[in-house]
C-alpha cells in the first residue's frame, strides 16, 4: 500500500509538473521569489493571447505569449498565465527575467507560479509527501533485495502466527526469532501473504522453523523466505 500510495503521487505530481510546464508555469515559487528579489526589466512585444483548458483555482486562465531581446542580442520567447488581461497581440509590455539566466522569465503583473490555494495543499500535503514515502518504500525494496542476494542465511523459530482476513489479499503476521553469525538472539516480525508458498507452509503445515536472511551487518534487518523468494 506504501508504495502504491507513493507511486500514485509521484505519477499525479510529475503529471501536474508536465501540464504546467506546457502553460509555461512553475509548481513551486522558487522562480518568482528569485525574479521578486533581482528581475531585470525590459520591452517586449505579446505574441498571442489564447484561452486554455487549465482550471485552477477560481476560472480558467488565459496562456500570453510574448518575446524580447535579452541584454546579449538574443531573441527569448515566454509564456504567462493570467486570469484577464487589456493586452492584445501586437502590445508592447514589460518583460522581467534574471539577467544571469534570462530562460526564467515573466510578463510584469503576473507570476509563474498558479495561485490556486486547493491545488497548492494536494501538492504540499498529499503529493510531497506521497513521493517522499514511495522513495523510502523503493530504499527498502532495494535493501531488500540485495539482501536476498548476498545476505547470510539461517533458521528461524517461529513465536506467533496471526491471520488478517480481513485485508486483502490475506496476509500473516509472523513473529520470530533467530541467532546471528555471533550466535546473538534476535527478535523480528514482517507481513507475509497467505497464499504465498512459504504462507501456506506456515499456515496449513505448521511449519515451525522457516529460513531466514538477515544483513550481516545489522542483524536486526531480516527477512523470511521459502522458495518463491527468490523467484524474478
Amino acid at each position: 500500500m506504501l508504495g502504491l500510495f507513493g507511486g500514485l503521487s509521484m505519477l499525479t505530481l510529475l503529471a501536474i509538473n508536465l501540464v504546467y510546464l506546457i502553460f509555461g508555469a512553475d509548481v513551486t515559487s522558487l522562480a518568482d521569489e528569485a525574479l521578486d528579489f533581482s528581475a531585470a526589466s525590459i520591452r517586449g512585444e505579446i505574441v498571442s493571447i489564447e484561452p486554455t483548458f487549465l482550471h485552477a483555482g477560481d476560472g480558467s486562465w488565459l496562456q500570453a505569449q510574448y518575446r524580447f531581446t535579452d541584454f546579449t542580442g538574443r531573441m527569448r520567447e515566454g509564456r504567462a498565465l493570467l486570469r484577464q488581461t487589456h493586452l492584445e497581440p501586437g502590445d508592447d509590455c514589460w518583460i522581467e527575467f534574471l539577467a544571469n539566466d534570462p530562460a526564467t522569465n515573466r510578463l510584469r503583473g503576473t507570476t509563474r507560479q498558479i495561485q490556486a490555494p486547493l491545488l497548492d495543499f494536494v501538492l504540499r500535503w498529499v503529493l510531497l509527501p506521497g513521493t517522499l514515502l514511495f522513495l523510502f518504500w523503493l530504499q527498502g525494496v532495494i535493501r531488500l533485495r540485495s539482501m536476498l542476494r548476498s545476505g547470510p542465511a539461517t533458521l528461524a523459530k517461529v513465536e506467533s502466527l496471526r491471520r488478517y482476513a480481513w485485508i486483502n489479499p490475506p496476509q500473516l503476521r509472523v513473529d520470530y526469532s533467530f541467532l546471528d553469525h555471533r550466535s546473538r538472539e534476535h527478535h523480528a516480525w514482517h507481513w507475509i501473504r497467505r497464499q504465498s508458498q512459504l504462507g501456506r507452509e506456515l499456515y496449513d503445515h505448521d511449519l515451525s522453523m522457516p529460513a531466514v536472511v538477515f544483513d550481516e551487518s545489522r542483524p536486526s534487518r531480516s527477512w523470511l523466505v521459502g522458495a518463491d523468494s527468490f523467484s524474478s
